[in-house]
């Protein structure tokens, strides 16, 4: 009667791991009554479910597929399949409708669009596809007085480009050679041709002009660079081509919707769900059938779910349905869980997976509601691993720093509990200096950066650093270890350069991570 849930596989498996362990733990020391208990428990611990939301949604449809509307069979997608099927949906879709001369093709053509441009947006929709778009249908816009300044800003800078051009082209002059041939060959009679137009123009803004291959004419070279071709982009550029997407996005929505409805009607057909499908279909099930909400509240009695703060809305609703007093109520956020019905564990500050629709508003609304039927929040802000020092030095430093982000999409600030004492170190924290780099070339910083932190950490590891020290509150102890120390980096790109230099020296290392952390 009990569900355990948290939201990847890794983090689930430790959690059925210790919960285990626990239960063999306690077993060993009980007696009596208490120790028949914990057998019984012990004995039938794969009745509990620990898992994942995705296969505990799996698991509910699977228990009631007929009234899910789903085979019994059916297969749970991994991201691989997931993208291979699409992509085949999607090469299906737009083969049914040039084989069925759908009329949108033609108007996607005239309006500047091409279809394997908007596959990147179909493979998005297909994540988000319960989220409902705003769609305003608004008439076409006059691009004419747009594209007369636009004329007039090709005249202007033509004719200050030198010739010859001794050095070659800069990256600037080169698009905008772009723009001159399309004026002098199109008539720009129709508005996919002066969308074109606007387009080149418009990516001037972020193409390179090198000062000296615009001699003599450098005074209006930089001020092209400064502010002409700003103002250009704010004033005429710009907001056309806004006015533009606002009258194709109703167009490109209505084709990708129906995109969308084809992979879902073929990819269920054939009876597979993607872990989105799972979540809509278990959340549709009990939101629409009281029986069935009843029997899985009566199988599921408390809810116990880690990582709260990752909660989409998607995945609250299944969570307020399955606890919610009213079985009959499907307004989620209406609902009041039962006493002793759910058990959550997580940090808002830790919500960062905002792309993924995890929502700090969930998290604080869950709460409240949960506080509102008994329920109590406990705050664990005491730090078991940080000396005290380091302790006070983050909420110096972060306290004000929260307080300059909005309420609604910051969480508040709340000072860390010293544990350890305040250690042998005054700061806990130190800052590296280097001398300035010419042009702050990236590369550069990273090989006078590394040479220093390899050689810092070559001395701790040798005992010869200041914060090598004998005692409680030491940071690093009388000699170090290599596993002590941690380089964290933004990307992947540079570590083989940290790698090489500790390497060096001796010094052995692990690499491991994603590739981009922001």
């Amino acid at each position: 009667r009990i569900a355990a849930i948290t939201f990847t596989r890794k983090a689930a498996g430790e959690m059925r791991g210790r919960f285990l362990l626990r239960l063999q733990e306690r077993l060993a020391e009980a007696h009596g009554k208490d120790a028949a208990r914990l057998q019984h428990a012990l004995d039938r611990v794969d009745q509990c479910f620990i898992g994942t939301i995705h296969s505990f949604c799996g698991q509910l449809l699977r228990e009631r597929p007929v009234e899910a509307g789903v085979r019994p069979d059916f297969t749970e997608l991994d991201q691989r399949e997931e993208t291979r099927l699409s992509r085949r949906a999607w090469d299906d879709f737009v083969q049914q409708c040039f084989e069925g001369e759908d009329t949108r093709l033609e108007a996607l053509e005239v309006m500047g669009i091409r279809l394997p441009d908007l596959h990147a947006f179909f493979n998005h929709r297909c994540r988000f596809s319960a989220l409902p778009l705003k769609v305003r249908n608004i008439q076409p816009p006059d691009l004419n007085k747009a594209v007369n300044a636009a004329q007039l800003f090709v005249d202007e800078v033509a004719r200050h480009i030198p010739d010859p051009l001794p050095d070659g082209q800069d990256a600037f002059m080169e698009t905008f050679e772009r723009a001159q041939l399309f004026v002098n060959n199109c008539d720009l009679s129709s508005d996919r041709q002066k969308v074109t137009l606007l387009k080149i123009l418009h990516s001037l803004e972020k193409r390179g002009v090198t000062l000296k291959r615009w001699a003599p004419n450098q005074v209006f070279a930089k001020e092209l660079r400064d502010v002409g071709r700003a103002t250009f982009v704010d004033n005429v550029s710009g907001p056309a081509l806004s006015q533009w997407r606002q009258y194709v996005y109703p167009h490109v929505v209505d084709f990708i919707d129906d995109a969308v409805a084809f992979y879902d009607r073929q990819r269920l057909s054939m009876g597979n769900m993607t872990f989105q499908d799972l979540l809509l279909r278990a959340t549709t099930l009990v939101r629409d059938s009281p029986r069935v909400r009843r029997y899985f509240q009566e199988r599921y009695q408390t809810l116990f779910v880690d990582e709260f703060q990752d909660t989409d809305p998607i995945q609250a609703e299944l969570l307020f349905y399955l606890t919610g007093r009213n079985i009959e109520e499907t307004d989620w956020q209406s609902l009041e869980p039962k006493s002793g019905s759910l058990f959550i564990v997580g940090d808002e500050k830790q919500s960062i997976y905002r792309f993924r629709r995890a929502d700090v508003g969930t998290f604080r609304l869950t709460g409240e509601r949960l506080q509102a039927t008994g329920g109590i929040i406990e705050q664990l802000n005491t730090s078991f691993r940080s000396l005290g020092n380091l302790c006070k030095w983050v909420n110096a430093t972060f306290g004000s720093l929260f307080k300059t982000f909005a309420p609604e999409y910051q969480a508040e600030f709340a000072p860390m509990l010293q544990y350890k004492p305040n250690g042998q170190d005054d700061y806990c924290v130190r800052q590296i200096r280097l001398d300035k780099v010419y042009y702050h070339r990236r590369k550069t910083i990273v090989e006078l950066e590394m040479e220093r932190i390899a050689d810092f950490i070559s001395a701790a590891l040798a005992g010869q650093t200041e914060l090598n020290q004998i005692g409680a509150g030491a940071i690093l102890g009388e000699r170090a270890e290599p596993g002590d120390f941690m380089i964290l980096t933004q990307t992947r790109k540079m570590l083989p350069l940290y790698a090489q230099a500790l390497e060096a020296r001796g010094i052995p290392y692990d690499v491991s991570g994603g590739g981009q952390l922001g």
